[in-house]
């Protein structure tokens, strides 16, 4: 898996949700900040982003991953790991939350 910039995906980057949704990108980054728990945020910030976001490069989409890469802004993470859903399923980072005890994806 590869590390992407925070800012540059921001900023430049598709969002799946918001083309499935209708939305703008404004109005699904800030319907995703809302849904940002507490509990996601602290630990966040207490370990970093662990779990990889899903984007493709073709694409320049994201399709898993917003509310990771809204967290990693606000704390002002400057790279956020990503792939594709391949990469990401084949790997070991889906059994991570259970071993951590750490909420690592926002529900």
């Amino acid at each position: 898996m590869k590390m992407y910039s925070v800012t540059t995906l921001i900023d430049n980057a598709l969002f799946y949700d918001a083309e499935a949704l209708g939305l703008t990108r404004e109005q699904l980054l800030l319907r995703k900040l809302s849904e940002l728990s507490d509990a996601f945020m602290d630990s966040c910030e207490a370990i970093g982003i662990k779990s990889p976001i899903c984007y493709d490069e073709e694409q320049n989409m994201i399709h898993e991953g917003c509310h990771r890469l809204i967290v990693a802004y606000l704390l002002g993470i400057e790279e956020i790991q990503g792939g594709t859903y391949l990469e990401i399923f084949n790997s070991d980072f889906l059994d991570m939350q259970d071993e951590l005890g750490l909420p690592l994806c926002q529900e």
